[in-house]
């Protein structure tokens, strides 16, 4: 088992779900663990294991570590900077009080009693789309969408959303491990090179910032790119499994506490955040294997999430599912800030489509993913909208 790899894993399975979680977990065998020979880490897959070492003190977060090209050096070590300045690459108290902080931004609206932005964002951005029309349900109006939201709470205008659109594209690309060459990894570092110059101008619409510019703005392309895949990944998930299970009317006419049971299930069933990066600060033993201080430890939530002995008939979807939360977003202090915005982003479409009379006709046996190591999305999602 040496040269198991989920890079080849997900190369030789893209578009089979099942397989390819199955897959990983047969990797794992029975003790939930296995080592990735081209990603030099432990790969975790069970759903105990996994939740038990999210904030283990055994473990601390992972940063990512560019390689350097003497052509482009200055350029790799200026993304490198901005990239450990993330507080999603850091630890202590000092980056909970940023999370904090943006946490505090996202969900303003929220803590005001006045979030009713998301149901017009929504509205506004399914009546872009014109009725009986074939389109990509993803690119045209889930990403457009969940942008447009994220855009707005961290005050940025529609004109600076179309500006930062491609850079955003190219940084997500980045982060979920999807870059297979060269060049269209100089087209990421670029953009977000482009992105800190863009929202580096933006700081004065921030009067209470308590930290170092650099770790703001760095901070700042973060909150707007990890606003946008996993929040359009998991709408379009629950769109697609709906319409696939036949449970469209049952699910439109459902009452919230039955929908949120759906966007739930989506989470499980296809979590949009595959891993979840961790670094091992001491020697620790997990279920018999020897795991070594330094060594890198992938938390694969995905493959969690499908774990026999938590979920009963793991592979399929059922919206009415109880029991143990999925871990797509993390546990307790190491939570995504952005979950419950993205729960409410949900609700918020799901209700828009109910109040504008509007029907989803998903032609599902041309759907196409464009899946990453650490992420997952969809190349295309056709359909069409019906009134």
């Amino acid at each position: 088992m040496s040269n198991i790899s989920l890079p080849e894993i997900l190369n030789d399975r893209q578009n089979d779900l099942t397989d390819y979680y199955q897959v990983i977990r047969d990797c794992a065998g029975s003790k939930n663990i296995f080592w990735d020979s081209i990603l030099h880490s432990w790969v975790v897959t069970g759903y105990k294991e996994c939740s038990n070492l999210i904030d283990s003190k055994f473990l601390s977060k992972s940063r990512l570590a560019l390689s350097l090209n003497s052509e482009d050096d200055q350029l790799i070590s200026f993304v490198q900077s901005i990239l450990d300045a993330q507080m999603m690459f850091c630890d202590g108290e000092e980056v909970q009080e940023r999370r904090r902080y943006w946490s505090r931004q996202i969900n303003a609206a929220e803590l005001e009693e006045k979030n009713n932005d998301l149901d017009e964002i929504a509205r506004i951005t399914i009546n872009d789309i014109h009725p009986n029309k074939k389109f990509n349900l993803y690119d045209d109006l889930l990403r457009k969408y969940v942008s447009r939201v994220i855009c707005y709470r961290l005050k940025l205008t529609e004109d600076e959303r179309l500006r930062l659109s491609p850079m955003i594209t190219h940084y997500v690309r980045f982060l979920d491990g999807k870059l297979k060459t060269e060049m269209s990894l100089k087209y990421s570092l670029v953009s977000i090179v482009n992105m800190y110059s863009e929202l580096g101008k933006k700081i004065d619409l921030f009067p209470d910032v308590n930290t170092t510019k650099h770790k703001w703005i760095s901070d700042y392309i973060l909150m707007v790119v990890a606003g946008h895949e996993s929040t359009a990944y998991l709408l379009a998930t629950l769109l697609v499994n709906v319409k696939q299970t036949g449970s469209w009317n049952d699910f439109l006419s459902s009452d919230s506490r039955l929908i949120g049971g759906f966007i739930k299930e989506s989470l499980r069933y296809d979590s949009p955040i595959q891993i979840i990066g961790r670094k091992a600060v001491a020697d620790f033993t997990l279920n018999g294997q020897k795991i070594k201080a330094d060594d890198k430890v992938l938390l694969h939530v995905g493959a969690a999430n499908r774990d026999p002995e938590v979920f009963d008939e793991p592979n399929i979807f059922l919206g009415d599912r109880v029991g143990s939360p999925p871990l797509s977003f993390g546990l307790d202090d190491s939570k995504c800030i952005g979950h419950s915005l993205a729960l409410r982003e949900c609700m918020a479409f799901i209700n828009s489509l109910v109040s504008e009379g509007v029907i989803l006709e998903i032609d599902s046996e041309e759907i196409s993913w464009d899946n990453g190591i650490a992420g997952r999305n969809f190349n295309a999602i056709p359909a069409v909208i019906r009134r």
